[in-house]
């Protein structure tokens, strides 16, 4: 899924966006309404900034859930900021959950500490939960890369590894 999104994005008029990042929200919860949609989910704004829901129905039972619970934080680089958005999808269930934030990048070893330190505290733990945390550092310097995505996937006990990361030119 990373790598989707940072294909989608790369394809977005993101340079004209850069200097205001809340205007890249649109842009993030219309990829993930979009992927859901073309993977067979219904795409809601519940409790979340965008989750996928699924069910089935029979005569003798109604399943629904939440396969996807997606947090955008672009307006706020604070640690506070990134930690309300998070412990959002702590507290909400779903098998997949996405966190798009924008650290400041002298503070991507805390902000991933952080969430990890989170998890591992929180009380309800599900192994079924995988989260999937996408950090964009812009860069303000006239070097050709402007942008950077990294991805991260954590489990529920807060283990975490990088699972990629692209650089984005000024075009």
């Amino acid at each position: 899924m990373f790598k989707d999104f940072c294909d989608a994005f790369r394809r977005q008029n993101w340079q004209s966006k850069c200097d205001d990042f809340p205007e890249l929200t649109p842009y993030i919860l219309s990829y993930f309404r979009e992927k859901g949609e073309k993977e067979g989910f219904e795409s809601h704004d519940y409790l979340v900034d965008k989750c996928w829901t699924t069910g089935y129905y029979d005569k003798n039972a109604v399943g629904y859930w939440i396969e996807l619970a997606m947090e955008s934080e672009l307006s706020s680089q604070s640690r506070g900021g990134i930690w309300e958005d998070f412990v959002k999808l702590m507290d909400v269930k779903a098998n997949i959950k996405v966190g798009v934030f924008r650290p400041a990048k002298a503070q991507r070893e805390e902000i991933l500490d952080m969430l990890r330190d989170e998890l591992d505290c929180h009380r309800i733990k599900n192994p079924q939960e995988e989260y999937l945390i996408i950090l964009l550092f812009y860069r303000t310097d006239k070097t050709p890369v402007r942008l950077e995505i990294s991805g991260y996937r954590f489990d529920y006990l807060g283990n975490y590894e990088k699972i990629g990361s692209e650089l984005l030119p000024w075009e």
